[in-house]
């Protein structure tokens, strides 16, 4: 009997924990509810308004409002100040165009003297991760600029060097021997302790070149093998720069001991020994394969097979005995080289060359072209625009070479020792290295955005409404009264 009732309560107990499972399982359902697939269908609700409620008009003699006071008011009779945008202007005088007789420059074979060298290995350091912030607002500048600096997570705001990954990663360098090699993916920073990276190149194979003059070091990261290679020559090696060329030899700069090349393998490094230039200072590879080296006092070119050398002495009725900075080649296989401290004795101003070699010409961006700052490093942005950069600013000239402007940067260019080089990106932008504000970006809206302000003649900063007249001028409502601007004439009225 006890048996029985036993089994009887179990039976109840289990029926009632079905009903609970089933009814869990239950979604409940209003009537109106209509669903397709996981998502409901709106509802639509008619709408409704209250029940119209009556009111009265106030009626208001004309002896109760106040008489309107007028007012005379000479907008042409306003004082009025200079104002204009910052736009491309014409040079004040064409590019001038000389004949270059470049076969007739002396050229002698190329002699190399086998140098000796160590490698040591180890396995390659391992990263700390920073999350970054975005880039910000460039301060200081009236186009629109963007900063990645020790605010957004870099870990200094003294940049040197960039090399860009395929995929769009950037290797940041710096030349401070207590600042270390910074990899940007977009978000995030690994930072490597390998300091004082002044240039970097990627061999053939994909290894990582760093160029650390401080130490007197070269280091190549073999990523894939987990291995660092630490090149050493002697205490009066100063790597300077460095190039991988279409061969995949890599050419170093020697501050001190001149121009040496090397095997991507590190098995022989060699010295070229007839080069009768002082100290090295800029390596470039064109589009025909022709290395290009510049010298604290000239310049020389290599042919493509790397067996002659050709040394240039004067160009466009021009001296070369002072630096050669930097190199660039633009869209029609045309090379600039920047000149920006003549030899005092010459009586020259900086200047920009452009050789065309396929005709024979020279073309001279000078002093009498209003061409007045003292550029170094040049990039080409995307729409063929040269930016030269000087030491607080950037001067561009015009993809069709008979225009120009000048932008502010608000960040330091030039350092004793310090060359900070500027990079175009796979995306078109331009990263621009200093050694005071870190990185300065420039995209495709920087030159076709302007801000004005204060210092431009605005009576305040905060400008609240923007109308146009009739006759074309901008009137601007700001917290402290009305600015007038007339673009025809170039003035601006408060």
């Amino acid at each position: 009997m006890k048996n029985t009732q036993q089994s009887k309560l179990v039976l109840i107990i289990g029926f009632f924990c079905c009903l609970f499972l089933v009814s869990c399982h239950k979604q409940s359902k209003s009537e109106t509810e209509t669903t397709v697939g996981d998502f409901k269908v709106p509802e639509t609700i008619p709408l409704q308004f209250t029940d119209p409620e009556p009111f009265e008009w106030e009626t208001i003699t004309n002896d109760t409002l106040t008489t309107p006071v007028f007012y005379d008011l000479n907008v042409d009779a306003l004082p009025s100040k200079p104002f204009e945008f910052n736009e491309f202007k014409p040079l004040e005088t064409p590019m001038k165009e000389y004949d270059l007789d470049w076969e007739n420059f002396p050229v002698e074979k190329l002699k190399l003297d086998s140098a000796s060298f160590t490698v040591t290995k180890s396995t390659i350091k391992k990263p700390t991760i920073t999350k970054m912030k975005p880039p910000a607002n460039m301060a200081g500048t009236n186009v629109n600029l963007l900063q990645l600096s020790t605010n957004e997570g870099l870990p200094s705001n003294d940049i040197t060097s960039f090399l860009e990954t395929e995929d769009g990663g950037i290797w940041i360098g710096s030349s401070m021997n207590n600042t270390p090699l910074t990899y940007y993916d977009g978000e995030n920073a690994l930072v490597y302790d390998y300091p004082g990276v002044y240039k970097m190149t990627f061999d053939q194979q994909g290894k990582l070149w760093l160029v650390s003059p401080g130490p007197n070091l070269l280091t190549v990261l073999d990523f894939i093998n987990n291995t660092a290679y630490t090149i050493t020559k002697t205490a009066s090696f100063i790597p300077f720069d460095i190039l991988c060329d279409h061969t995949g030899t890599l050419y170093i700069i020697s501050d001190s001991e001149g121009i040496y090349k090397m095997d991507s393998e590190m098995k022989s490094l060699q010295k070229i020994s007839n080069i009768g230039r002082n100290k090295p200072f800029k390596l470039f590879e064109d589009s025909k394969d022709n290395l290009w080296l510049g010298f604290i006092d000239g310049l020389a070119v290599l042919n493509k097979e790397r067996t002659e050398i050709k040394t240039i002495s004067i160009i466009a009725n021009l001296e070369i005995n002072s630096v050669v900075y930097e190199f660039k080649e633009d869209a029609q296989n045309g090379i600039w080289l920047s000149y920006p401290y003549p030899n005092p004795d010459t009586k020259t101003t900086p200047s920009i060359l452009r050789i065309a070699l396929d005709k024979n010409k020279v073309s001279v961006l000078g002093e009498e072209n209003g061409y007045t700052i003292k550029g170094d490093n040049m990039e080409f942005d995307s729409d063929d625009n040269l930016w030269i950069f000087g030491p607080r600013e950037a001067y561009i000239l015009s993809a069709n070479r008979n225009a120009s402007k000048k932008i502010k940067l608000n960040a330091k260019r030039e350092e004793s020792l310090k060359i900070p080089t500027p990079l175009k990106r796979k995306d078109g932008s331009l990263w621009i290295a200093s050694t005071d504000n870190g990185v300065i970006i420039a995209n495709e809206f920087t030159l076709q955005t302007e801000y004005f302000d204060t210092t431009r003649g605005l009576i305040d900063d905060q400008v609240w409404e923007i109308e146009e007249d009739s006759k074309g001028e901008l009137w601007l409502g700001t917290a402290a009264g009305i600015n007038i601007i007339d673009l025809n004439k170039n003035t601006i009225k408060t």
